[in-house]
């Protein structure tokens, strides 16, 4: 109803690694989630998906054209029962960062002071090749 383009990009060539695939299903659901609620009308929420060039991690990228997370509550936006939603429970980007820690990876959080975020999940990759 809010005419929000989403975008899938980058997808990587067909390589499998070793996780939880519910799991970071759900990671994943829960920041495309939380992106489109962000986004006004008309906005835009890119999924990403990368190898780093050593080729020893993933990493998914979510964006949105939202208005960003204030500089002073960047650091809490993981932190258990922390949030901002009127109906939030606080529990989402704290569960995200357990499922990736759980996975040996790193969950980051970047927004622009003029709008803006990007949630990078960066795991190491334990395919059977590794």
């Amino acid at each position: 109803a809010r005419k929000i383009d989403l975008k899938i990009d980058g997808v990587p060539a067909a390589h499998s690694i070793l996780v939880d695939r519910a799991l970071i299903v759900v990671a994943l659901a829960d920041l495309v989630r939380n992106s489109i609620e962000a986004v006004a009308e008309n906005g835009t929420v890119v999924v990403r998906a990368s190898r780093s060039t050593d080729q020893q991690r993933v990493c998914f990228i979510v964006s949105d054209s939202g208005s960003g997370i204030p500089e002073d509550l960047r650091d809490r936006g993981s932190e258990l029962y922390f949030t901002t939603k009127e109906s939030g429970t606080g529990l989402g980007l704290a569960v995200v960062k357990h499922i990736v820690e759980a996975h040996g990876g790193q969950l980051k959080i970047e927004s622009g002071d003029d709008g803006g975020t990007t949630v990078k999940i960066d795991l190491p990759d334990r395919s059977p090749a590794q």
